[in-house]
């Protein structure tokens, strides 16, 4: 970053990334994680629209357990509640 920056420097990263993701809910990672997929059922049948994986799941935020949503498992996709980049 250069002093003549309009944009502020980055001081916290997880203000960083929901600054550039406000539309991405982000959870914990679910452990252990097949017990989670046990627990969910599956999602549609295409792929992500985000990063073409098929696996899909509907399952919800444990901090909202009843806001059931289809997410993407794959944790290197943008799409997925539990992506850190």
């Amino acid at each position: 970053m250069t002093e003549n920056s309009e944009q502020p420097a980055v001081t916290n990263f997880e203000q960083w990334k929901a600054d550039h993701h406000p539309d991405r809910e982000r959870w914990p990672m679910p452990q252990p994680f097949n017990e989670w997929l046990s627990a969910t059922k599956p999602g549609p049948k295409g792929p992500c629209p985000e990063c073409g994986c098929y696996g899909l799941r509907r399952g919800a935020n444990p901090a909202h357990p009843d806001d059931e949503k289809v997410v993407c498992t794959n944790s290197r996709c943008e799409a997925c509640p539990w992506y850190h980049g």
